[in-house]
């Protein structure tokens, strides 16, 4: 149950589990290092890691990336639980615009309150990151949130 899950801020080392995570949820890596591990948040479950959610400064804006959660724990709320805690860490660092990038999420970050935000709108900071420029595919959807 989600009660037994605690939103914490990742530490270098969680790296390793967090890796692990997005690799097995098929998600991009290859920007990322040990050291990314403070950008990230992660949902433990008694100690283990069942969720995470990173985020990329961008100037005034934030892209979050790599949300993921275990296969055998999703469809708990631990994502929106994610997400939400990430955006307010985000405003708590003085960011009012975050932005993702989707192939699969669409239907979860429209219940969120992401809107679809066309490729050539985005502004250069986010467009100019590795996961809007070569990670992930142009046929990902780009869609922004005001917090």
């Amino acid at each position: 149950m989600i009660e037994q899950v605690q939103i914490v801020q990742a530490s270098e080392k969680d790296w390793e589990k967090i890796l692990s995570l997005l690799i097995s949820c098929d998600l991009p890596v290859s920007d990322l290092n040990q050291k990314s591990a403070s950008q990230f948040l992660i949902a433990t479950d008694r100690s283990e890691l069942v969720g995470c959610v990173g985020y990329e400064r961008c100037g005034d804006y934030a892209l979050l990336r790599s949300l993921a959660v275990r296969q055998d724990y999703r469809r708990r709320g631990i994502a929106q639980k994610l997400t939400s805690e990430m955006e307010c860490l985000c405003k708590s660092n003085g960011l009012n615009h975050v932005f993702i990038l989707t192939t699969t999420a669409y239907d979860f970050a429209t219940n969120q309150g992401f809107r679809v935000v066309e490729r050539a709108h985005v502004p250069d900071e986010i467009r100019q990151t590795r996961q809007f420029s070569e990670l992930c595919p142009c046929s990902a959807i780009c869609m922004t949130k005001e917090i």
